[in-house]
């Protein structure tokens, strides 16, 4: 997600200035079909580490109630009150989560996706913002 953040601010950096390559209808269609392929993969990105964190803290939830019925506590106090006392197994989880979520609403990326790019470069053919042009996959 980084990367494609890097390269989405890159690509819109060239349309503002109207640098796209060769400064032609070509060149700066290129570059905006590239902003809108990063946001796309930064909104997919985003759409799997939550679907696959989702899955896993589901998963350790089951385990520990699983090993609760079986008589073990230990699993289940840790999981369920860990956080409590300043332990909590599922943080690298959740960090994950924070972070493409930090991406993702980024203010300058937020901004970027909202432009209309034609307004910025005239040889940019379409006039509707990346954000409506990507749709946010679903697991």
């Amino acid at each position: 997600m980084k990367s494609a953040s890097t390269d989405l601010q890159a690509q819109f950096a060239l349309i503002k200035n109207n640098t796209a390559p060769a400064n032609t209808f070509a060149g700066a269609e290129v570059v905006a079909d590239k902003a809108v392929a990063d946001w796309q993969r930064i909104l997919n990105d985003s759409a799997a580490i939550n679907a696959t964190v989702n899955a896993d803290t589901t998963f350790i939830s089951a385990v520990a109630f699983a090993e609760l019925s079986e008589g073990d506590a230990t699993d289940a106090l840790l999981v369920f009150f860990g956080p409590l006392i300043g332990f909590n197994p599922t943080t690298a989880l959740t960090n994950t989560v924070t972070q493409a979520n930090n991406i993702l609403n980024d203010p300058t990326l937020q901004n970027i996706v909202n432009t209309n790019l034609h307004s910025l470069d005239s040889f940019v053919d379409s006039t509707t913002p990346i954000a409506q042009v990507t749709v946010t996959p679903s697991f």
